[in-house]
């Protein structure tokens, strides 16, 4: 489920969804498939600090340009 979740946050144009492209677009052989599944592990670390400390996702903190340049 994470990784159809994934796959439908990369067709939107959002911050998480431009950071799976720069993935896609280093990725030499199966970017497309290594962009998704790194979508789907963000969302599903995002989810668990959530659930962790009970407070809402805040979008704002996260800093998909440093991880784009690693």
């Amino acid at each position: 489920m994470l990784i159809q979740g994934a796959q439908s946050v990369m067709r939107r144009d959002i911050p998480l969804a431009k950071w799976g492209h720069a993935i896609r677009i280093r990725s030499k052989e199966g970017g497309g498939k290594k962009a998704v599944a790194a979508v789907a592990r963000r969302m599903c670390v995002a989810g668990y600090h959530v659930l962790r400390t009970q407070k809402p996702y805040d979008d704002s903190k996260s800093d998909y340009k440093a991880a784009q340049t690693k």
